[in-house]
């Protein structure tokens, strides 16, 4: 893949991205087993690349969040009891009767999303200045 950049003369400089120099990086502490209570929980599912451009570098609204997290439910389990979230309207009655702090835990999950990670050495054409670029998240690839 190649981009351009603007060095600090000024100058348009090409780049050029081996794609297997670019990592996905998962926060360590990451975990889709949310606990509401000590026995109520649900999974979830991750974001597709889709949902995830959507989302990203925007600012996420309740309401973006809350419509994620509908489709992003796996199953809600209640000790042993597991139930599938294979009803939409289920979720949101589920989803918009919890507290503020349950939905917390849930934006906490969307908001650890793996992101995409490459360090790029770059040299100006011109003036000869040397950097290192670090291109992060989705947009800085799709850019």
């Amino acid at each position: 893949s190649a981009s351009n950049l603007l060095g600090p003369c000024n100058t348009l400089n090409e780049i050029k991205l081996d794609l297997d120099t670019v990592s996905l990086v998962t926060p360590k502490d990451r975990n889709n087993k949310i606990m509401l209570t000590d026995t109520l929980g649900l999974t979830l599912k991750d974001a597709t690349l889709s949902e995830i451009a959507h989302l990203e570098g925007k600012e996420n609204s309740v309401e973006q969040i809350y419509e994620t997290a509908y489709r992003l439910v796996d199953t809600v389990f209640d000790g042993p009891t597991i139930y599938e979230a294979d009803s939409p309207q289920q979720m949101v009655d589920f989803i918009d009767n919890l507290s503020s702090e349950q939905f917390q835990k849930i934006r906490d999950f969307f908001e650890s999303v793996p992101t995409l990670t490459a360090h790029i050495d770059i040299t100006c054409r011109k003036c000869g200045h040397k950097e290192t670029i670090t291109l992060e998240g989705l947009r800085s690839f799709l850019a």
